[in-house]
């Protein structure tokens, strides 16, 4: 507006002084010829010429203030490209020139939505409305660069505003595409099983959970190889190994419009969009049929047949877990029925539920009695190996069966919601023992304590925490609260409850990282401090797992936060960890996971 102002008057300045110089008859009125004329002339030069001076030196300084500030730009190693009200490029930044591959020159004037593939371009005009209202929006999208490359970026569109009026939009893009494909990679592994590449069982879980969701009516088929374990024992594992990968192809070339899966071991299942008892016999028949023909290995032929157990949604269950559950019932029922046999479920079956629901008030009988009891396996420094701390695991004496680990009764825990209860027990036991070690002046950096996600749906966590160790604040920070990446489903809670916990002074960290999918941007935001690489990364060492494992610690590395390997059992893998940079580990090559007063004899009171 200034510019403007001084340009006009400049303008005017020159014409008069072109007047001045032309023989021009000016009519005498009274007021040309009164004496008022001259000095008003000359005062109207004076503030003329005022403004435009001090117009110079406002330009002069603006343009001083652009040099400084134009490299921020220019030389930005994010994409930074200015955008018009109706969508269209006004300006970019050299660094958007080498992301889309072609020249400024090219790119001005174009569209925003000509980098758009087809299946972002909806959702992306509704992000632009939004910032046109003023609001600054973040998310990932995939552009398309001149070669029609897919990239994937991380967004953040600003409003330009002046005097209150929405000029246009900053847009400022990072490409993520390297990390975006290192993650879909241990996504993958995640899903899948790395002998046989088919989708496991927590790939299975989830696309029944969409069916059951979505009221899709569906079969699952579960299938148990017999004879299995005596392959492994007479030809060995490599031979055992052979027969999975076949069986798994056969799975997959079975034309009957399902999805097979490898459960675990030598266990599968598929699924079906058919429930018609007849047509669903039929097709399980024929995936027996196919499994029991004869595999070739080395010289030997061996032969599997697989027991097949068979639940039907929505007619034998309703929910996810009744309908796993009686899919496995019948399958067993099934191999007791003898070789190469097919079940429906029915209700017969039932016999297996009644032992869950005695396992479950078992359960909930122990925790009163106080039947469960914490172990600790110790963590390492992994260059140094000097002991560092440990993690919590859960253990049930059980009256009858003896010491039981977690994986015979967390499901149940999870499934019944005791796992809260017994989860606040856990933290209770260890927060007076580091209060009474770190009295006692043995030398630990921390303890973890694993905590299930509904922990976070709950909004006293904190509040729990403070309530049990108001007296001892000083040993919190001697506290790490390992939490899963399924417990970040609901994202914003979870930052906060994290950032609750973080302001007491204890320390956190990401478990069993790779098996979920976090987002760039959910790393990010979330204020971490370790990330846990999970043990199936380290049990199958194999090129595919350590390329996973350098890719995890590289993140790491840029996250600022350390790393922690679990399930280490062999020199092999620890060298590997040890070169790679990895800075904690714990596993059976260490140690196993001790009793209390064992662990304090052997690791915190020392020789």
């Amino acid at each position: 507006m200034i510019s403007t102002f001084i340009l006009k008057y400049t303008n005017s300045l020159i014409t008069f002084q072109h007047i001045r110089g032309m023989s021009l008859v000016i009519p005498d009125d009274g007021f040309f010829s009164s004496s008022i004329f001259l000095p008003f002339l000359l005062l109207s030069m004076f503030l003329c010429t005022f403004v435009a001076i001090l117009g110079n030196r406002y330009q002069r300084k603006l343009n001083r203030q652009e040099r400084y500030f134009r490299p921020l730009y220019d030389l930005n190693p994010s994409s930074i490209i200015m955008i018009d009200p109706n969508g269209f490029i006004i300006d970019i930044n050299p660094s958007s020139e080498k992301l889309a591959g072609m020249e400024k020159r090219d790119i001005i004037g174009l569209h925003f939505t000509h980098f758009l593939p087809e299946h972002e371009l909806e959702v992306t005009k509704q992000r632009f409305e939004r910032v046109l209202t003023g609001e600054v929006v973040e998310y990932e999208v995939q552009i398309h660069n001149s070669k029609g490359d897919l990239i994937d970026v991380f967004v953040r569109n600003i409003p330009i505003i002046v005097e209150n009026k929405i000029h246009g939009i900053y847009g400022i893009m990072m490409n993520i595409t390297k990390e975006k494909r290192n993650l879909e990679k241990i996504h993958f592994m995640a899903y899948h099983t790395p002998l046989t590449n088919l989708p496991n069982k927590r790939k299975l879980s989830e696309d029944v959970a969409k069916n059951i969701a979505n009221v899709v009516p569906f079969s699952l088929i579960y299938l148990d190889l017999n004879e299995f374990k005596k392959t492994n024992d007479r030809y060995g594992h490599l031979a055992g190994d052979a027969v999975l990968t076949e069986v798994a192809k056969r799975l997959r070339e079975v034309d009957n419009q399902g999805v097979a899966y490898h459960i675990g071991g030598d266990e599968f299942a598929v699924t079906l969009p058919l429930v018609q008892h007849d047509a669903i016999e039929k097709i399980a028949w024929a995936i027996a049929d196919e499994i029991c023909l004869p595999i070739t290995y080395q010289e030997f032929t061996l032969e599997v047949f697989a027991s097949i157990g068979i639940a039907r949604f929505p007619f034998d269950a309703k929910t996810i877990e009744e309908l796993l559950q009686k899919a496995d019932l019948a399958m067993y029922a099934s191999k007791e029925h003898g070789r190469g046999q097919l079940i429906f479920y029915h209700d017969t079956l039932l016999k297996k539920v009644e032992e869950r629901f005695k396992l479950e008030q078992d359960l909930k009988e122990a925790l009163e009695k106080r039947e469960f009891e914490v172990y600790f396996q110790p963590q390492f420094e992994i260059q140094t190996g000097k002991f560092r701390g440990a993690e919590a695991l859960l253990r049930w004496n059980h009256p009858e069966k003896g010491v039981l680990g977690p994986d015979v009764f967390i499901h149940v825990l999870e499934d019944t919601g005791l796992v809260v209860d017994v989860g606040e027990w856990v933290i209770t036991e260890v927060l007076g023992l580091i209060y009474s070690w770190t009295e006692a002046g043995y030398e630990f950096e921390h303890i973890s304590v694993n905590l299930s996600p509904k922990h976070f749906e709950k909004h006293s966590l904190c509040h729990f925490i403070e309530e049990v160790n108001k007296e001892h604040t000083t040993c919190l920070h001697r506290l790490d609260i390992e939490i899963t990446e399924s417990a970040l489903i609901n994202l914003e809670r979870s930052i906060d409850s994290v950032r609750e916990l973080k302001k007491l002074g204890i320390s956190i960290s990401l478990d069993d990282f790779g098996t979920g999918y976090s987002s760039l941007s959910v790393l990010h935001q979330l204020p971490i401090d370790c990330l846990k690489i999970d043990r199936s990364f380290i049990r199958n060492f194999n090129s595919d797992s350590k390329a996973l494992i350098q890719m995890i610690i590289q993140m790491a590395d840029n996250l600022n936060v350390k790393v922690v390997a679990e399930g280490i059992e062999t020199k092999e893998q620890l060298a590997f960890l040890i070169n790679q940079g990895c800075t904690y580990g714990q596993g059976y090559y260490f140690s196993r996971p001790l009793p209390k007063t064992e662990f304090e004899e052997k690791w915190l009171k020392g020789p």
